[in-house]
């Protein structure tokens, strides 16, 4: 499956793991750091997925999942996460495997973030020999998968429906299909105007502000980015999508992350270029269709894939040199 930024790590494995890890039996082995190894040996592994997308729900379904595991001695429980998010693990006696968390990872990297998740994850299967993996991304699909858990090792329905209920009772705050940081609501957008905040932790919040027009080429800045630029593009009909802190302080690489997450979320689909200051460091002009650079002293430039750069003067001719290069079939169709 190819790897989308409208896509979490539970969308994967509900679409297209799941039907592969079905059935496998465990290693006879235990878990490190867990404090009751005996508890491992040659019992069936049931590997949950728990990424930040979901975070909000995975507090009612492990105390669910733990009293089906503990009433009936079935199966053992593995948690695939997000590093950082053990502080919830740590209250059960579960083993815990982590990648890389998705803010952590855009520092990084431009890889997507979900293509390494998923390898990752494919290898916790492997070690762990999970006879089934729950990937719920609501509260309803929670209570499905603990019914299909239980379905599968055979646990009474008494137990399997008071598990259920415990999810919906604890649950009645959360939406039916809730995610958090950057995943799973950019194709949910629509055109027109639109405000959203992303809450990455307590004490780092963005606000994008959003201009969309559908199947347009998109331009993602930040509060820096040249009021000519953005009036130039709008009225060339492009998608505008500009990122700004709303807190202090926030380090220039957490939001070069939110940047690349942007970009990759609507360039899946669509062409995307990035504005920049020749006065940031740091800044990746591998993504995406290119980069519109302004200088210090007033001049644009296009930067292209490989690094190839061509003057445009002015923002005006930087977007129609970024319009020529995503028709053009030769380097001479952009100069001209």
């Amino acid at each position: 499956m190819r790897s989308s930024w409208s896509k979490s790590l539970e969308d994967l494995v509900s679409e297209t793991t799941q039907k592969q890890f079905r059935g496998r039996r465990p290693l006879a082995f235990a878990p490190r750091q867990v404090r009751n190894p005996r508890a491992y040996d040659k019992t069936p592994v049931v590997l949950v997925v728990a990424s930040e997308a979901t975070r909000d729900l995975q507090g009612p379904l492990f105390e669910a999942l733990e009293l089906m595991e503990k009433a009936s001695g079935a199966f053992k429980v593995a948690v695939f996460a997000e590093a950082g998010s053990d502080a919830l693990v740590r209250r059960f006696d579960w083993a815990l495997e982590q990648c890389f968390s998705e803010a952590a990872w855009w520092s990084m990297s431009s890889r997507n973030w979900l293509t390494m998740a998923g390898e990752r994850l494919e290898w916790a299967h492997t070690t762990y020999g999970a006879s089934y993996v729950l990937a719920a991304r609501s509260v309803s699909e929670a209570a499905s998968e603990l019914a299909a858990v239980g379905t599968f090792f055979g646990i009474e329905k008494l137990l399997i429906s008071a598990a259920q209920a415990h999810v919906y009772h604890s649950s009645t705050n959360l939406d039916e299909r809730s995610h958090s940081w950057m995943r799973g609501w950019m194709d949910d957008i629509q055109p027109g105007e639109s405000m959203h905040r992303i809450e990455e932790s307590s004490h780092t919040v963005f606000n994008l502000e959003v201009h969309k027009n559908a199947s347009a080429p998109t331009l993602v800045g930040d509060g820096d980015t040249p009021e000519d630029l953005i009036l130039e593009v709008k009225k060339r009909g492009w998608s505008v999508v500009l990122v700004k802190a709303e807190t202090s302080g926030i380090h220039n690489q957490l939001e070069l992350a939110i940047r690349k997450a942007l970009n990759s979320a609507l360039g899946s689909v669509l062409p995307v270029f990035q504005s920049f200051s020749t006065s940031l460091q740091g800044w990746d002009i591998a993504l995406g269709s290119g980069a519109l650079v302004s200088d210090p002293d007033g001049t644009w430039e296009l930067v292209a894939g490989g690094g190839l750069r061509f003057e445009a003067g002015t923002a005006s001719g930087s977007v129609r040199a970024a319009e020529r290069l995503l028709t053009a079939s030769t380097l001479v169709e952009v100069l001209n």
